[in-house]
């Protein structure tokens, strides 16, 4: 499940070491760092925690950022209610489908599964959402990264076993490769610009 955060978020270049293998990625949960991802501006960070409360601080000392929290239906039940509001969305794999009561205060962010490959591919589709709905926010320039970044995911979600290929996704990426030849004249000749000075 590591492995496939790591590739089906990869957006520019190799995220880890392509030596590492599965061992080496397992580690990473028990290891008490974070692995920075750069995604050419947009920084990016992937955190594991054992301890409820290292994962309460660490979320609270990250003000600014952009939270998607992945975590077990006991966990989640103890960390959620005290981080609710700096969570953009919250994923559970859950084993235990007769205990989730306690979700229900959460429903407008909180999704829970029971396979982790359909986790997985619902965290890359909200992401690629989220740099979609972002790309309206931001000037020609960044909403063309993100633009490529949303169609990335996208593609890379439809690819997995677990999501089949809708006419939802087409209408989505049809929408990108709209907006994407909009911009990129508009970019390509505002560089141009500069050159020229």
């Amino acid at each position: 499940m590591k492995r496939y955060l790591f590739t089906a978020t990869l957006l520019e270049g190799p995220i880890c070491n392509p030596s590492w293998n599965d061992i080496d990625i397992d580690n990473l949960i028990q290891n008490d760092y974070e692995i920075d991802l750069d995604l050419s501006n947009c920084q990016s960070h992937l955190k594991m925690f054992i301890d409820v409360d290292q994962c309460r601080h660490y979320i609270a000392s990250r003000q600014n950022d952009l939270i998607l929290l992945i975590t077990s239906n006991r966990n989640g039940r103890t960390i959620l209610p005290s981080i609710y509001d700096r969570i953009l969305n919250t994923y559970i794999l859950r084993s235990d489908w007769y205990d989730y009561e306690w979700g229900l205060d959460y429903i407008e962010s909180l999704q829970m599964f029971d396979d982790d490959q359909c986790m997985l591919t619902r965290i890359v589709r909200d992401l690629a959402q989220y740099f979609l709905d972002e790309a309206s926010r931001l000037p020609a320039e960044e909403a063309l990264k993100h633009l490529n970044w949303a169609k990335k995911l996208y593609i890379q979600a439809d690819q997995e076993p677990c999501h089949r290929s809708s006419q939802f996704t087409s209408t989505i990426l049809n929408y990108i490769n709209h907006q994407l030849d909009y911009l990129e004249p508009i970019v390509g000749a505002s560089n141009n610009d500069y050159e020229d000075d």
